[in-house]
């Protein structure tokens, strides 16, 4: 038994003074490959990168007519709900307008593209220009005379009882009757509304109504009533029956 122990006890020591060698020779090792490590840091390292790119979006997917719509278009639920009542200041743009191919903001110069291949002898360079201040100044110019046109002007006398209204306004005298023409007749138009009538089978229909007198300011006076789909059709039908209708009254001094 004592033997035994001894021979443990020894083995045990041998291998422990193993375990220690082997230690201090990996902890060099590593402090050799560390040192090694440092070095080869200081060098310039390119590590290849990579960036997520997403090249595709509506705006290059969906035509420019689509994209200007849902800029510009309310749907009819909220039309129903009173949106979209100043959609109509904001008007699309051709932005294709003024873009040449091989003329942009860069100015460069692309033979045969934006220049001669051949100019005289000599053989076109591509060249870089100087920038062109003025080139966006030009294209916005361009684009804003498409939409921003001048509104004409009436003369207060053309004009209705509210600015430049329909009601308060001379439509001009009604059509002749075969050969009975309405001589210095003029007809004036007193109200303009739109009537909206609930149908079964059509839902809402929309419709315009107009009033208008006519007269010749010498006592003949008559109005009419009309009652169309637009503006003008309802005007023509009320001032033509205006002139069907025509009463006598006497004038007082």
């Amino acid at each position: 038994m004592l033997r035994l122990a001894v021979c443990s006890s020894e083995t045990l020591l041998r291998s422990f003074s193993a375990l220690t060698i082997a230690r201090g020779a990996s902890t060099a090792a590593v402090n050799n490959s560390f040192t090694s490590s440092q070095k080869q840091s200081l060098l310039p390292v390119s590590v290849p990168t990579l960036h997520n790119f997403r090249g595709t979006s509506f705006f290059n997917k969906l035509p420019a007519e689509q994209i200007w719509k849902g800029v510009i278009s309310v749907s009819n639920a909220g039309k129903k709900r009173g949106r979209g009542k100043g959609s109509g200041r904001i008007t699309p743009k051709d932005l294709n307008k003024g873009q040449v191919i091989g003329f942009g903001k860069a100015n460069i110069v692309w033979p045969g593209l934006s220049a001669p291949i051949i100019r005289g002898r000599e053989l076109v360079q591509q060249q870089q220009l100087p920038e062109d201040k003025e080139r966006e100044a030009k294209l916005k110019k361009i684009r804003d005379e498409m939409v921003n046109f001048k509104r004409l002007k009436l003369s207060p006398l053309e004009r209705g009882w509210s600015g430049s209204k329909m009601p308060g306004r001379s439509i001009g005298a009604p059509d002749p009757i075969e050969d009975d023409h309405f001589e210095g007749f003029d007809t004036k138009c007193l109200e303009l509304k739109t009537v909206v009538n609930m149908k079964g089978n059509l839902g809402r229909k929309r419709r315009v109504s107009a009033m208008v007198v006519t007269g010749n300011g010498n006592g003949l006076a008559g109005f009419g009533f009309g009652k169309a789909v637009d503006i003008k059709t309802a005007l023509r039908q009320a001032k033509n029956r205006s002139g069907q209708k025509l009463m006598y009254f006497e004038l007082c001094n």
